[in-house]
């Protein structure tokens, strides 16, 4: 067993973990839209999930920079084939795809510090659904369609 597996093994940890972010902020959107178009109160509940959330897209970049710091390194100083010849995925390694997901998480992360300092519980999930709604979108997006 070479060093295939390993590599092919991370991207697809990656892009698993892609996956469960996506899945985790729709479960967010949807509980605060609920919970906003109902006037229910926010509870731990809710703390708890948008923390998690918050907690796995951290994750995520890490694990994104990690593979693109790494590949870097491979590149620069010619040790070993670039992990793009082993997967042939390129956008794992570029640095507007990581650029990108750390500012989905940055804008969920104002999303979340926005949240903490409301009163109300309609104002915390507002809060908590457009930042998570914006954060969605830019992790989504086909940013390479710009150039």
């Amino acid at each position: 067993m070479g060093d295939d597996f390993l590599y092919k093994g991370i991207i697809n940890l990656y892009y698993n973990f892609e996956i469960v972010i996506f899945l985790f902020l729709f479960i967010i959107i949807t509980n605060s839209l609920i919970k906003l178009s109902f006037n229910l109160t926010f509870s731990n509940f809710d703390l708890r999930l948008n923390l998690f959330s918050i907690i796995l897209i951290l994750l995520f970049c890490v694990l994104g920079f990690c593979i693109y710091l790494y590949n870097f390194v491979l590149n620069f100083f010619e040790i070993a084939p670039s992990l793009i010849s082993y997967t042939g995925n390129y956008s794992v390694y570029s640095f507007s795809e990581n650029f990108f997901n750390l500012l989905g998480f940055l804008i969920v992360l104002i999303g979340w510090s926005l949240h903490k300092i409301q009163l109300t519980s309609s104002r915390k999930f507002l809060r908590i659904l457009i930042f998570n709604v914006l954060g969605i979108l830019i992790f989504t997006f086909d940013w390479k369609l710009l150039s």
